[in-house]
């Protein structure tokens, strides 16, 4: 329910964020517990909760985000970079 939540909220958010061209939001799926890519993302990561949303570079987690789920909050934390 909260990933489905978030996705107008995300989506939004990323058409915004995604003209720029040094921060990318992307949205992985990773609840399929039978497919092994991933389960293979997912345990790369640690991911125990859905919707997670971590802050990457070049595949290194840096950052994870904890703040309010919603459009202007979200891009907001990725002007900060």
């Amino acid at each position: 329910g909260y990933c489905k939540k978030l996705k107008p909220q995300w989506d939004a958010a990323a058409k915004e964020v995604n003209e720029n061209d040094n921060i990318k939001m992307i949205k992985i799926n990773v609840g399929d517990a039978n497919d092994a890519k991933q389960q293979q993302i997912s345990n790369a990561y640690k991911i125990q909760g859905y919707p997670t949303i971590l802050l990457l570079d070049s595949g290194k987690e840096i950052g994870k985000y904890k703040d309010e789920l919603d459009t202007n909050s979200l891009v907001s934390y990725c002007k900060t970079f």
